[in-house]
């Protein structure tokens, strides 16, 4: 049986819309700013790699500027306490004032280590037999069609959360979290408005990923 790209898009989409409608509405005085749908997918070449299994479903990640902010202290702290523990001349007053990057690689952006994430998005015997059927489908169309298909779908699917969002006015910047391809996925998620606001490091990057598109979609219709 052939696998159902359209239902497995518009499951995850459903689940992931859903999940976070109910975080942010259970925190009605928090700023979100990020959603994440985080995938690993991980060639049965790779090392490490289980070879019956190595697509999984995404988990969901979300994160609020308060979040972030007391995350960001906790860390900060713990830090300058073990650098006092080793020097006592140590600088208590920088703990008001941690500095870091906003860039795309910085704390603020690691949907890994958001105050909510790898939340499931379903049961674990539905997510399985999502799994099998992503690994049976590689297996007969081949990793590199399969994770490409994959992608797209995850892809089409975050973009419709955030749109979905956006109608509750709950605006977020929403990408497919990915560390193997981190860059191209982001960019293919965000509108040009949320890259210049959020990344504009990766301005540069958005004509070369929009080439490769195009260059893909005429080669497939070869």
């Amino acid at each position: 049986m052939e696998l159902d790209w359209n239902l497995l898009e518009c499951e995850i989409r459903s689940a992931a819309a859903r999940i976070a409608g109910e975080v942010i509405s259970d925190h009605p005085s928090q700023t979100f700013y990020g959603l994440a749908l985080e995938v690993t997918a991980t060639a049965p070449d790779a090392a490490g790699a289980s070879a019956d299994e190595p697509l999984r479903l995404p988990v969901l990640a979300l994160n609020s500027e308060e979040a972030f902010g007391r995350d960001l202290d906790d860390e900060a702290r713990q830090v300058l306490a073990h650098d006092q523990a080793v020097d006592d001349d140590a600088d208590f007053s920088e703990l008001d004032e941690p500095q870091v990057s906003d860039g795309f690689y910085s704390p603020r952006w690691d949907a890994s280590s958001w105050h909510w994430c790898s939340m499931d998005l379903f049961d674990d015997d539905h997510a399985e037999a999502w799994n099998d059927r992503l690994n049976a489908a590689a297996a007969e169309h081949g990793w590199e069609d399969t994770v490409r298909r994959y992608y797209r779908c995850l892809i089409a699917a975050v973009i419709a959360v955030r749109k979905e969002l956006d109608r509750h006015r709950v605006h977020l910047v929403a990408f497919v979290s990915d560390e193997e391809h981190a860059e191209k996925l982001l960019l293919r998620c965000l509108t040009h408005e949320q890259l210049s606001q959020h990344f504009p490091e990766l301005l540069d990057l958005e004509d070369e990923v929009g080439q490769q598109d195009d260059d893909a979609e005429v080669e497939a219709a070869r």
